[in-house]
């Protein structure tokens, strides 16, 4: 069994591989605020969206207000319960780095003797798990990225060529 022994020699070394992992850690944190922000941005796209919609279909007295609203709440709710998905299984990535990270601090305590072969199996293990959570989550988010930007795109063409007419005209927009 090859083992490291932690001498001030070492130190600096494993100093910086724990500062890697909490950099990660930070990193992802702030990937964690910015789909939070960009998600809040779409709901306030949605809202303004509903209101552009009802105002066309009241001018066009086509709206019962009942309907458009039973309507879109369906929409919103969809959007709402992809977003939670998204936001529970981005928390879920960033605690898990948090653990890991502390496991690796662990690990490298730094008055302990580490078991290199060891070590690097969990290491290992541990980034090949990142990498497909990574691309796990980097999947969720561009494809609830594109569904949106259908959703928008279509929305706003219909409003901007006068295309909405009535509740009818919205859904087959929409292909519901």
């Amino acid at each position: 069994m090859i083992t490291i022994k932690a001498s001030e020699q070492k130190i600096p070394i494993l100093h910086e591989l724990i500062s890697i992992y909490e950099m990660r850690v930070s990193l992802i944190g702030a990937m964690v605020t910015n789909t939070y922000t960009t998600l809040d941005e779409f709901r306030k796209q949605r809202a303004q969206i509903n209101t552009d919609i009802s105002e066309i279909l009241a001018k066009n007295k086509s709206l019962r207000h009942k309907d458009f609203y039973t309507f879109m709440k369906d929409i919103d709710d969809n959007y709402r319960l992809k977003e939670q998905a998204i936001k529970d299984h981005i928390n879920s990535f960033f605690e898990e780095h948090k653990e890991a990270s502390q496991i690796i601090r662990d690990k490298l305590n730094l008055e302990n003797i580490v078991d290199a072969a060891s070590f690097k199996k969990y290491l290992t293990s541990y980034q090949e798990k990142q990498e497909a959570q990574l691309k796990n989550v980097e999947t969720l988010l561009n494809e609830f990225q594109i569904e949106y930007q259908h959703f928008l795109k279509s929305l706003c063409k219909a409003i901007e060529t006068g295309e909405l007419m009535n509740i009818k005209k919205l859904k087959d927009i929409l292909a519901i």
